[in-house]
């Protein structure tokens, strides 16, 4: 298992079930779909950051797009999205920053979203 497959399993494990709000964790954008009052992490594809030649595995730094409702709910997502933040925070996930950020879910239009962006792994 290379660092990204054993970090993402990590992070996985760690968001599933979140204080029963996190219904789905993935690595794959095409497959979000949120239930009512439910949220659902889309695990980006992480930052690779070598510090020299030496033998060190490199550090990642992951995003995670958490979305949740519809796009005639956005209100109702976004009480979910700032619960699940704040069950990440409780739960000790390495949080640096959340930033807003509209999620579009193809063909079914903009779902309330927030990019959360972790310190290193």
């Amino acid at each position: 298992m290379n660092d990204y497959e054993q970090a993402t399993a990590e992070l996985s494990d760690k968001l599933t079930g979140l204080g029963g709000l996190v219904t789905q964790v993935t690595t794959d954008p095409a497959s979000v779909k949120p239930t009512p009052g439910k949220a659902s992490v889309w695990i980006e594809p992480p930052d690779y950051q070598w510090n020299g030649w030496h033998p060190m595995p490199p550090q990642l730094t992951f995003r995670l797009m958490v979305t949740a409702g519809t796009p005639t709910t956005q209100a109702k997502g976004l009480d979910v999205i700032l619960n699940v933040l704040d069950l990440m925070h409780q739960a000790n996930i390495p949080l640096r920053s959340a930033v807003p950020a509209g999620f579009n879910l193809a063909n079914a239009g903009e779902l309330a979203a927030y990019e959360i962006t972790l310190n290193p792994i």
